[in-house]
C-alpha cells in the first residue's frame, strides 16, 4: 500500500465518522461548511484534511537527548 493508498483509507474512515456522527449535516455540528460549501463537499474536504494529519502523525519524530547507553559485554562474561 502506498501513502496516496493510505491517505485515501484514512479519508474513507474519517468520512465513515462524519457521517455516522453528524448524520451528513456538518452545518448542525461545528459549522465545517466554509462560504459556499455543499455539505458533501465540506465533509470529503475535512476527511482528507484529517487524513494528512494522521499522515503526518505517523511519521517518526527525532529523537532529541542522548542515545540509550548499553553495556558492553565483555568476551568470557
Amino acid at each position: 500500500m502506498n501513502e496516496d493508498d493510505l491517505r485515501d483509507c484514512f479519508a474513507m474512515f474519517a468520512m465513515n465518522g462524519y457521517i455516522s456522527n453528524m448524520g451528513f449535516n456538518p452545518q448542525a455540528h461545528g459549522g465545517i461548511c466554509k462560504d459556499g460549501e455543499t455539505n458533501a463537499e465540506a465533509v470529503a474536504r475535512s476527511c482528507y484534511e484529517m487524513a494528512d494529519a494522521m499522515i503526518e502523525a505517523r511519521k517518526p519524530k527525532e529523537s532529541s537527548g542522548l542515545p540509550a547507553i548499553r553495556r558492553r559485554v565483555k568476551k568470557g562474561e
